[in-house]
């Protein structure tokens, strides 16, 4: 029995939920899942559902995204981003049924003057719609890859992955927060990415 808890909100419910299903699991040949408000746990017997072959397959757009701005004539508000969005619930390879399985990750490119975070809820507003995405069906992660600094390079940024979560007017996305992506739902973000290369 293999045992991923996909988001979690509560360490004190996923030790309780653990604690009194695990046996009963156990004993069960049918896969479950079991959604709880602050816990999604996911439980399913196989193989490791994060070797590269799965996360290949999740895989549906990577690219460079450009996006218009605000400004009119003037290009305010625009720049452009590296784009990953992966879908969970592909139907050749899905075995489970994912509250959100749409996760879109983005990062910073050189080549555009603004940041992914500056312009959060425009980037994820447009996306949303391009793309044709429920955002009740999507997690929103920025990604900010290790980087080097100073003189011999010997000073070390580590990479962070962000949760972003915002309030959502009709289809516009407003009013972004950050969070840190925090283990077991980062170790699956992390296999995603590192799996392309």
């Amino acid at each position: 029995m293999q045992i991923n808890i996909i988001l979690g909100l509560s360490l004190q419910y996923e030790i309780f939920i653990t604690n009194v299903l695990k046996n009963y699991l156990n004993q069960c040949k049918y896969k479950a899942i079991l959604n709880i408000p602050v816990l999604i746990c996911i439980f399913v017997k196989g193989p490791n559902r994060l070797d590269q072959s799965w996360c290949r397959q999740m895989l549906i757009y990577d690219d460079i995204y450009s996006w218009e701005g605000w400004g009119g004539k003037l290009r305010l508000g625009s720049g452009s981003c590296h784009l990953q969005i992966f879908d969970l619930d592909q139907p050749d390879v899905a075995e489970i049924t994912h509250i959100k399985p749409v996760i879109v990750i983005v990062s910073d490119i050189q080549e555009s003057e603004l940041s992914v975070r500056s312009c959060a809820s425009h980037i994820a507003t447009r996306v949303m719609a391009e793309f044709y995405i429920e955002h009740q069906r999507m997690m929103w992660i920025e990604y900010y890859p290790e980087k080097t600094y100073g003189t011999v390079k010997m000073n070390k940024i580590p990479e962070r992955f962000d949760m972003v979560d915002f309030v959502w007017h009709e289809k516009s996305a407003i009013d972004p927060r950050w969070r840190p992506l925090k283990p077991p739902l980062l170790d699956m973000v992390k296999a995603l990415v590192r799996a392309k290369t």
